[in-house]
């Protein structure tokens, strides 16, 4: 397990294993992937945007 992983882990009393943290942490890396495809965009303030849209829950 990463230094990463253990923290998280510590953090939140979850096992990196856990179903919630991977379905969390494939949505984040998502998140990131699908900013990624837009090459003109600012990627700081995309990947913002896009991660405070996950936050909310995604309400369109």
């Amino acid at each position: 397990m990463s230094p990463r992983h253990a923290g998280a882990r510590r953090c939140r009393g979850r096992s990196s294993g856990d179903i919630a943290v991977r379905a969390l942490a494939g949505a984040v890396i998502g998140v990131i992937m699908a900013v990624l495809l837009d090459p003109e965009a600012d990627l700081v303030k995309a990947t913002d945007a896009a991660l405070a849209q996950l936050e909310t829950g995604f309400t369109l």
